[in-house]
């Protein structure tokens, strides 16, 4: 289960749906730690960039929110892949505008 966005016709709260995704549904695991050797690592790494959006538009709700343990986690997270993925630089400059 990802964190997925969904076209809708209305509007509706995209952080209630990430932050349920995240928390609840979304298997964290194989994002933190490579278990085992895999010769596609690279592609998986790449692919995994695709969280950073989302996680990045969760993170400032926890940010917000004044939710630190949280922020604290998913900052983690978040820096992890976007170092595995190539994009840290971008995601730094992100994560230093948002103090």
């Amino acid at each position: 289960m990802g964190l997925a966005f969904k076209y809708a016709k209305a509007s509706f709260d995209i952080i209630a749906v990430l932050r349920k995704n995240y928390e609840k549904n979304l298997v964290k695991d194989y994002l933190k730690v490579t278990l085992t050797t895999d010769i596609s690592q690279s592609v998986v790494d790449q692919m995994n960039g695709a969280y950073l959006t989302p996680l990045l538009i969760l993170r400032r709700h926890y940010q917000d929110a004044g939710e630190t343990q949280a922020l604290d986690d998913i900052t983690t997270l978040i820096k992890l892949i976007a170092e595995r993925s190539g994009q840290a630089a971008e995601v730094s400059q992100i994560i230093n505008q948002d103090k």
